[in-house]
């Protein structure tokens, strides 16, 4: 199913195109990378294709040094404080992530 819709989408391409139902296609992949990046990680928009990918490597990146010690977390505490690991671990992640809004935002001015 998923391959005859990829078909499909790459032969009608040309003609959605052309019709401007799309656009172009580094400008369609910033818009997939941004639209991820925002609503998978909360991040913001970025001005390049060089900076989406980084942004969302960079989001890949903090989540899997972070996973491990929420794992950890999960499996050696009790059932009781589950949940207030749980809280500790999204805004660990958060405060992890608020500290290189700086590079991002330095990347999104240079684009």
């Amino acid at each position: 199913f998923v391959r005859n819709g990829l078909f499909i989408f790459i032969l009608f391409h040309p003609l959605v195109f052309t019709l401007g139902w799309m656009p172009q296609f580094d400008t369609f992949l910033i818009n997939i990378l941004e639209q991820i990046d925002i609503h998978v990680f909360g991040g913001t928009a970025s001005t390049g294709l060089v900076c989406s990918i980084y942004s969302l490597c960079r989001n890949l990146l903090v989540v899997g040094l972070l996973l491990p010690f929420g794992y950890t977390a999960f499996v050696y505490l009790e059932k009781d404080t589950v949940t207030n690991i749980t809280g500790q671990c999204f805004f660990t992640y958060f405060d992890f992530t608020d500290k290189y809004l700086v590079i991002s935002s330095q990347c999104t001015a240079v684009g």
